[in-house]
This record gives structure tokens, sequence and C-alpha cells, in this order.
């Protein structure tokens, strides 16, 4: 009994290493002119619930952040005293977000 219930672990256990993937996280941070923080990247383990920092943005207000369709690009919403749109290139490796406009 004690063989199969041992089993029964390994068994989960391994099923959770399987199906545990990284996501990706992009974070719009609300910031004022004095102290821009910008967009935060990071990866996220949904094994663990670890949450580790890639890189940053500096960038005043994005409070709307998403990915364009072919994973590549971010665009910002940022709303400063006008609303604008930014874009930057994405970076998979290093999670650098460099300026497009």
């Amino acid at each position: 009994m004690k063989f199969k219930w041992a089993l029964v672990v390994i068994i989960l256990g391994l099923a959770t290493k399987i199906y545990a993937q990284e996501y990706l996280i992009i974070v719009g941070s609300y910031t004022t002119e004095a102290k821009p923080k910008g967009i935060f990247v990071y990866d996220f383990n949904s094994q663990t619930g670890e949450m580790t920092y890639k890189n940053k943005a500096v960038v005043s207000y994005p409070t709307f952040v998403t990915f364009a369709p072919d994973q590549k690009h971010i665009y910002s919403v940022n709303e400063n005293r006008a609303p604008f749109i930014r874009a930057f290139n994405y970076n998979p490796n290093t999670g650098e977000l460099p300026l497009i406009n």
C-alpha cells in the first residue's frame, strides 16, 4: 500500500513539473514626474509562484500596456498631461524594451 501512495506522489510531482509554465508579465506603474518608474518586465513560474525581475523601461504614467499580436512589440498608453501612445521593441532574452517612438 505504501508503494502505491509513493507512486501516486511521484506521478503527481512529474505531472506538476510537466504542466508548470513560465509566463511573461508586464506591469505599468502609475508614476510621478519626480519619480518615473515605467514598465516592468518579469518572468513568472506557475509552479513555484516566483516572479523574477528582468528589466524595465522608464516612461511616465503607463496606465495601459499590451503586446502586439506579433509578440515582438509592446504598446503603452501614457496618461501625462495629454495622453499618448508609445511603442517598444521587446527582447525576450533580456526583457529590454527599446523605445521605437
